[in-house]
């Protein structure tokens, strides 16, 4: 793994320097994932007020599940920063720890979004209800927040990837498949929505674009992980439950720092909502 350099860097560097190379990446990183709902906001909001108000009761419950995923992740980052700082005062060098963690971390996120999107799948009629009366909302809503539960399973690889890569020092690599990931859906986004090249899709189509968009950068860094091409070498192995439980002492307390945002959101919607339609979007 040749990441003694930016180890190094971290441990005896100048550490403004140091802070902003790290911290302005994941800034970035940060303002580009607001794009999504934005993006998808921006276009359905030409069908029409139901479907302004379709997105916006399903940011919420989106941003829940995605917060969970990121508590995990956030136990990855620690033990993968906690591994290569003792590998590296070390003699030997190895960073076979840091491939076990992120081999449980990978375990252990498949398993919670595989539970997570069935169960959102299943409760997504009962959640939108709450939050709104108007049949047409409704409606759209269900059909967005299905698409985004189904598609969620292949998103969780890249909070992998990027929690494990930023623990090692590099923020730039998962900013640029952010961007990346974020200029494709705003691509796809009208085309999908309003049928161009597409079938016209509406709603459905804004929720399978950012299915698309996100689930293409974490196709490309799961064959990045398998290939080892940024020094993390993804191998799946038998769950080891004491990594398991680690990852998530660490990660729990962020994932539900993260989610009590989105619950406060939910309940915020849920009292506009409740206002009508066209209060809501």
């Amino acid at each position: 793994m040749n990441r003694s350099v930016n180890v190094k860097q971290i441990l005896s560097g100048n550490l403004r320097v140091v802070l902003l190379r790290l911290s302005v990446p994941v800034m970035v990183s940060s303002l580009l994932q607001t794009l999504y709902n934005i993006t998808d906001t921006f276009w359905v909001s030409k069908l029409g007020s139901y479907a302004i108000a379709s997105v916006t009761i399903s940011f919420p419950i989106v941003f829940f599940m995605i917060a969970l995923a990121i508590g995990v992740s956030v136990g990855n980052s620690i033990l993968i920063a906690h591994s290569v700082g003792k590998a590296f005062n070390s003699r030997k060098r190895s960073y076979s720890v840091v491939n076990d963690v992120l081999s449980q971390t990978f375990i252990t996120l498949f398993f919670l979004a595989l539970f997570f999107s069935i169960i959102g799948f299943l409760l997504t009629p009962k959640l939108v209800s709450l939050m709104s009366s108007d049949e047409l909302v409704v409606e759209n809503s269900i059909i967005y927040l299905r698409t985004i539960f189904v598609g969620f399973i292949f998103m969780f690889v890249y909070f992998v990837f990027e929690s494990s890569l930023r623990a090692l020092g590099d923020t730039r690599t998962p900013m640029k498949f952010v961007f990346f990931s974020v200029l494709l859906n705003i691509v796809l986004d009208p085309l999908m929505i309003f049928g161009i090249g597409f079938p016209k899709m509406g709603v459905f189509g804004a929720a399978l674009a950012t299915v698309i968009a996100r689930s293409s950068i974490a196709f490309v860094a799961l064959y990045y992980l398998l290939k080892a091409r940024f020094g993390l070498k993804l191998v799946i192995k038998k769950p080891d439950f004491k990594i398991i439980a680690k990852i998530l002492r660490l990660g729990i307390p962020s994932s539900v720092d993260m989610a009590s945002i989105s619950i406060g959101s939910f309940l915020l919607v849920s009292i506009v909502g409740s206002l009508g339609t066209i209060a809501l979007a």
